[in-house]
């Protein structure tokens, strides 16, 4: 009861004096700082190093430690010392719900979110997918201590709240952190890198597909076998709501929301529990269904009838992995105040007040995260499409290479060109003539360029006796341009119609 007229006095003297902007107390990463509780509430920062060492902790989590001090008072048998019972309130919140002014500081302690850790929230379920920000509150009393895993970038805080019913003492605080990986998004961030250097690979390679397949009837049966296992056991109510899986997935999207995360924790829970049996099944099913999808060809015949089928895994890969790693970071910045940016451009470009934008600004604090995200998540697919076609884009040192003089040679009697390679007429079965004999008697510069040491010879005549092979050479009637892969070439196509036939044809 002692709180609310101390609240309130200094209330009216942060009133009287007009108030004056602040900054919190800041702690840095990796040491133990000791802070006196003068006036409450009190405010204090995590403060990386610097901010060009977001590198460094883009994938750490802060681990903080409080511990609350009290004065002795007296001693008991004069051997023990004995301190007042003290408990005070500490809350972490992200760094842009502190307020401008000091005068709305007191704000911080009077609403206290409380929320159940058994009752499902939308915020929960996308917890699973982005950086957590949590609005958690915990006693501090001088006998415990409360330990705070917070992000590093942006700024997480702590308030310290005076709790009721508490005499006035000298109080001190004594606040150590330390980084450390989150493992969870270290394997986030290396599976979406992965994800997204081989996704070109991955779609053009029929294993991935076999791979999948298995993958989705691993799932898909242990879905059904849940079910089948869930109707055999006499909870009337957990078989309820697992049978309606698909009912309740085309009603609202908060019940929906709410079964996926009521059947994923069930689905952990049944297979911790029976690791044994999990991992016999898990094989089991494994080696059936690929043996299913081997002995039928089902991801060929998926391929072949459907190919851009290769495109859409690959859009599908780049997308779960940018997902992966975006949201495996914690951004240097605040993705609410970055919103409010990019929504004032937006509003001054239409030509509109900047009211309407504030307007927004409570929306956009619950939903810029995942906007911002999003957003991130279509520029890193754009940015990899971007480097596959400059990769893909033959430069113009490519294209000078290839006509550099490491061409091998051609022994022939043509004297209009004797280094060309005859293109696409001089085949195996082509009635133009025999192609010529190459000699490897040049080298290429550098190592890795492929040479051709031979072409099979044909058995239909002789090129020396037949048609000739000519980069600029015309011909009279019915001539034909030849574009082969080394050069450029006519060919004149035969008056007699015996002449057409190949090796295969009778």
């Amino acid at each position: 009861m002692c709180s609310v007229p101390s609240l309130t006095l200094s209330l009216i003297y942060l009133s009287l004096i007009g108030g004056t902007n602040w900054s919190p107390m800041e702690v840095m990463i990796g040491s133990i700082s000791r802070l006196s509780l003068i006036s409450m509430p009190q405010t204090v920062c995590i403060k990386v190093p610097d901010t060009y060492d977001w590198p460094l902790y883009m994938l750490r989590d802060v681990f903080v430690t409080v511990t609350l001090q009290t004065p002795q008072v007296g001693y008991m048998d004069e051997v023990r010392p004995i301190s007042p019972l003290v408990s005070v309130i500490v809350r972490d919140l992200a760094f842009r719900q502190l307020p401008d002014r000091i005068e709305n500081m007191p704000s911080l302690c009077m609403h206290d979110k409380t929320t159940s850790e058994n009752s499902f929230s939308f915020e929960r379920f996308l917890a699973l997918f982005y950086p957590r920000v949590s609005e958690s509150s915990k006693t501090l009393t001088n006998v415990n201590e409360v330990n705070f895993t917070l992000h590093a970038f942006p700024y997480s805080c702590l308030v310290v709240c005076r709790a009721t019913n508490q005499p006035s003492v000298p109080l001190t605080l004594l606040v150590n952190s330390t980084s450390a990986f989150n493992e969870m998004n270290v394997l986030k961030f290396a599976l979406g890198l992965l994800l997204l250097v081989f996704s070109d690979y991955l779609s053009q390679t029929i294993t991935f597909y076999y791979f999948s397949g298995v993958g989705m009837a691993i799932f898909g049966s242990l879905v059904i076998a849940l079910l089948i296992f869930v109707r055999m056991l006499p909870l009337r109510r957990s078989g309820t709501v697992l049978q309606g899986l698909f009912i309740l997935l085309g009603s609202t999207f908060s019940l929906s929301c709410m079964l996926l995360e009521y059947v994923r924790s069930t689905v952990f829970d049944l297979l911790a529990a029976n690791v044994e049996y999990t991992t016999i099944y898990v094989v089991t099913v494994a080696l059936l269904s690929f043996i299913f999808l081997y002995w039928f060809h089902l991801p060929d015949m998926l391929i072949s009838r459907y190919p851009r089928t290769l495109v859409v895994m690959k859009y599908l890969l780049r997308l779960i992995g940018a997902t992966l790693l975006i949201h495996s970071l914690y951004l240097p910045f605040d993705e609410a105040t970055l919103a409010d940016l990019l929504l004032s451009v937006f509003f001054n470009r239409l030509g509109s007040k900047i009211d309407q934008a504030q307007s927004w600004s409570p929306t956009m604090a619950s939903y810029a995260p995942r906007m911002i995200r999003l957003l991130f998540v279509i520029l890193i697919v754009l940015l990899v499409d971007l480097c596959e076609c400059w990769r893909l884009f033959p430069s113009k040192h490519k294209r000078r290479r290839r006509k550099s003089d490491w061409l091998p040679s051609v022994e022939s009697d043509n004297p209009v060109s004797s280094t060309f390679i005859p293109g696409s007429p001089w085949a195996s079965s082509s009635p133009y003539g025999e192609p010529a004999i190459v000699t490897p008697r040049y080298q290429p510069r550098k190592s890795g360029h492929f040479i051709p040491i031979y072409v099979p010879r044909s058995a239909r005549g002789d090129f020396a006796s037949g048609t000739h092979y000519g980069s600029e050479k015309k011909y009279d009637h019915h001539s034909r341009r030849s574009i082969g892969p080394y050069g450029n070439g006519y060919y004149r196509s035969s008056t007699y119609s015996y002449d057409l036939l190949t090796d295969d044809e009778d």
